[in-house]
């Protein structure tokens, strides 16, 4: 069977966040997430995060995402207020072997219905992020792999708000060849 790529979790955090709830954090799906999820697998495809492996990365000005390339636990620094963007998915691309657009999504579609649950997790709140409401598909996305390339990206998004320091947020993903969990520790 042909390896699943996928990114294990793109956090941003975004600096006009609402404040922090007493109840707990929020899981809402996430505006913008196609767009959102291209800009950090961009970074991830063309190999810019290898150097904060574990750690969080710069993806726009404001905006971090944790990185770990072998799902060991990130942690990141988030200031009060923030938001943290979740994603997982899988992508398909022209190094694949698959050149149109319409291939690529139809690829990294099917791809994604190897995962069979998404479960989000944040202080006590959690929620199955592996709903349509969640979904997302980006359009066909231009990086530079050993020359121009193409790929389209399709999973599941979330914004948690009302994180703060000492919050765990974890994702546990459950696919038909593999079971995982991603950490990552709010400082």
């Amino acid at each position: 069977m042909r390896r699943l790529p996928f990114i294990l979790a793109v956090g941003i955090a975004l600096v006009t966040a609402a404040p922090a709830r007493a109840h707990g954090p929020d899981i809402v799906p996430a505006p913008g997430a196609a767009e959102l999820a291209g800009r950090g697998w961009d970074r991830i495809v063309e190999g810019r995060n290898d150097a904060f492996d574990h750690r969080c990365v710069p993806l726009v000005p404001g905006l971090v995402q944790p990185y770990s390339s072998d799902g060991a636990a990130v942690d990141c620094v988030i200031p009060a207020g923030w938001r943290l963007f979740i994603q997982f998915g899988a992508y398909a691309a022209t190094w694949e072997g698959f050149t149109t657009a319409s291939e690529q999504r139809r690829e990294a579609l099917a791809l994604n219905r190897e995962v069979r649950s998404l479960r989000l997790s944040a202080r006590g709140q959690t929620v199955e992020i592996d709903r349509h409401r969640f979904a997302y598909v980006t359009g066909q996305r231009r990086v530079w792999v050993d020359g121009p390339q193409t790929f389209t990206a399709a999973g599941h998004a979330a914004i948690i708000s009302g994180l703060r320091s000492g919050d765990t947020v974890s994702l546990d993903i459950v696919a038909e060849q593999f079971t995982f969990t991603f950490t990552l520790h709010v400082r």
